[in-house]
């Protein structure tokens, strides 16, 4: 999998602030693991309806969508899913958004493990079914 722990197609709601965002846990249920924290963001770069710059030396587009989120595993858990809604006021599109994630978790004698993640991927308002990945 080129893209590892987070999946390329993600629902977008129908209000277009709210993103259910996914990806898989690999092995980590079989390993000797505590719970794990799972973070993420996604956001979304200024389309054409958005604004275009109008000069060489314009500022960082204010009008990007961006959310984010938490939730808590245990180790049994196949597959993260995180529900990030909209900071402000600028709702997200169908459409492509770069998502990442960070994992911070506990193995069993007390060491603390961190993962990040990232990779562009989809939004639609379509139904995502997660049934074919294990949960």
């Amino acid at each position: 999998m080129p893209y590892p722990n987070i999946f390329a197609l993600h629902h977008l709601s129908a209000d277009q602030r709210t993103v259910k965002l996914a990806g898989p846990l690999q092995d980590w249920y079989e390993l000797d693991t505590k719970p794990t924290t799972v973070f993420a963001f996604v956001s979304q770069v200024p389309t054409a309806e958005r604004g275009k710059p109008m000069e060489l030396k314009a500022g960082e587009p204010t009008h990007t969508a961006t959310a984010r989120g938490h939730a808590d595993y245990g180790s049994e858990v196949h597959n993260w899913v995180v529900d990030v809604t909209t900071i402000g006021d600028t709702r997200f599109e169908e459409g492509w958004a770069f998502v990442s994630a960070a994992v911070v978790k506990f193995t069993s004698t007390g060491q603390l493990q961190t993962y990040t993640w990232s990779r562009w991927a989809y939004l639609t308002t379509d139904d995502v079914d997660l049934s074919a990945f294990r949960e």
